[in-house]
């Protein structure tokens, strides 16, 4: 595994946290069995999906919010 990699599972793993964690340790057997994939790297690749929702969620916010404050000082003028 490349130093890459493994910074990508580290970080994957970290994100498992709360209610995410068990749902992983569950999954990841059964996907591993599946796929031939080691379950390590499929708890990391859930991690990493359940990362990327969730900075899909805070842009999309972020978005949202801009937009707002945009609409309102128009309204303003």
């Amino acid at each position: 595994m490349t130093a890459t990699g493994t910074r990508a599972r580290d970080l994957g793993e970290l994100a498992l946290q709360g209610w995410r964690k068990p749902l992983a340790n569950v999954a990841a057997p059964r996907i591993a069995r599946r796929t031939g994939a080691r379950e390590n790297d499929i708890r990391a690749l859930i991690g990493l999906v359940f990362l990327a929702l969730a900075i899909r969620h805070v842009i999309v916010t972020l978005k949202r919010f801009a937009e707002e404050r945009r609409s309102q000082s128009e309204e303003e003028k």
